[in-house]
């Protein structure tokens, strides 16, 4: 489960955050992800060179999780994931790796 993309549906407040589940424990969940709120935004600044918003690393407490989804491809529609590359025309893992540098 730990390096899937995930998205959380998270309450008080209500949220839904997506990105890499980088831990999971019974006291909550670490992320790096960014709020399903901006990924739409956050994607074009991307393809335009000009990324203000970014991924960043978050603890969430398990009393805040409502349900945690895998990130994959649907009967309704595609993932965040595969949106990502469609859209940048690179992977999620290949732009992390390059803005860590």
């Amino acid at each position: 489960m730990e390096g899937e993309f995930v998205v959380l549906h998270l309450v008080n407040p209500r949220e839904k955050m997506w990105g890499k589940l980088l831990k999971l424990g019974s006291e909550g969940v670490l992320v790096k992800a960014i709020s399903l709120d901006f990924f739409d935004e956050w994607v074009r600044e991307i393809v335009r060179g000009s990324p203000t918003l970014g991924l960043s690393t978050v603890f969430f407490p398990m009393r805040r999780i409502e349900r945690i989804d895998f990130d994959r491809d649907q009967v309704v529609g595609i993932s965040y994931y595969q949106r990502f590359l469609n859209i940048t025309g690179i992977s999620i893992e290949e732009y992390i790796e390059n803005s860590n540098r």
